[in-house]
């Protein structure tokens, strides 16, 4: 399912149209991927995508990291979706973790691997990006805040202002992308925590829609069924939450958790394209 969503501001000078997607889960086992059926719903709109964000979860487990198999299928996957379009992305809990027999640690490989792609931009923390008057800046938050503070926004919080000294421009239209959306949206109520000034819009996925199937998501607002951490009903699972002057996409993911062709059929890969608008000053 493709969701459009267009932007006016006085802050771009040319429209600019981004394909948001997240949650990709790249596995060894490409039988049930979705990415090549989102890329086939595309079709001839692709060709008008200025650039890709990602938010995170690129691949399904950083073991296949170690495998040449996978990542030579890897690069290639990515490199024939993406068609050479400049990519920005941030990493998700999936990307920086190893399960193998019951360890799990972190790795940084996937950088180096998509690093082969010139086309590919790793939004670390603290690193601005700008593109057509549009800013954009990343954050990843380490192993730890996923695994033993299982998404606690007091430790989001404490690497967020750790990590992040840097701020928006006033005068760009600026983007924020994060792998979780429940502790940012959480914590942006308060006003003196966590968002960055000039925020205008902020991306993120991590979700999975709450596995709530897309014909039921509209009449349950941006609730979900279950969440990360085996989560009962979490609050923000998918949809546009609005925050003041901030808006809060909650992408769904290209490819589920369960890799079950069933499944796939009734959870279908989702992307938001967005249209950026440039609107002319108004003087008195």
């Amino acid at each position: 399912m493709i969701k459009h969503l267009e932007i006016n501001t006085q802050k771009v000078k040319q429209t600019t149209k981004l394909l948001l997607i997240s949650d990709l889960h790249q596995t060894l086992n490409s039988k049930h991927d979705n990415l090549t059926k989102l890329k086939k719903e595309l079709q001839e709109e692709f060709k008008s995508i200025d650039y890709i964000l990602i938010t995170g979860d690129i691949i399904d487990n950083g073991i296949y990291l170690k495998n040449k198999s996978f990542c030579n299928q890897f690069i290639d996957s990515m490199k024939k979706f993406t068609e050479g379009k400049k990519t920005y992305y941030v990493l998700g809990n999936h990307d920086i973790t190893i399960k193998e027999r019951n360890n799990q640690t972190e790795t940084k490989k996937i950088e180096e691997l998509l690093g082969k792609l010139n086309n590919f931009y790793y939004l670390k923390n603290n690193e601005l990006f700008k593109i057509n008057n549009i800013s954009l800046l990343g954050f990843n938050p380490n192993l730890y805040y996923y695994l033993e503070s299982r998404g606690s926004k007091e430790e989001f919080q404490k690497q967020f202002e750790e990590n992040n000294s840097q701020e928006f421009p006033k005068n760009t239209f600026n983007i924020f992308l994060t792998h979780d959306p429940s502790s940012i949206i959480e914590l942006s109520k308060d006003k003196n925590k966590c968002i960055k000034n000039n925020t205008d819009l902020v991306i993120s996925g991590h979700m999975h829609d709450g596995l709530m199937p897309s014909i039921l998501q509209k009449i349950t607002n941006h609730h979900g069924i279950v969440g990360p951490y085996n989560t009962k009903f979490p609050k923000y699972s998918h949809g546009i939450v609005d925050i003041d002057n901030t808006k809060y996409i909650i992408l769904g993911p290209v490819n589920t958790y369960i890799k079950s062709k069933t499944i796939n059929k009734v959870y279908s890969p989702k992307a938001y394209i967005l249209t950026i608008n440039p609107t002319k000053k108004i003087v008195k």
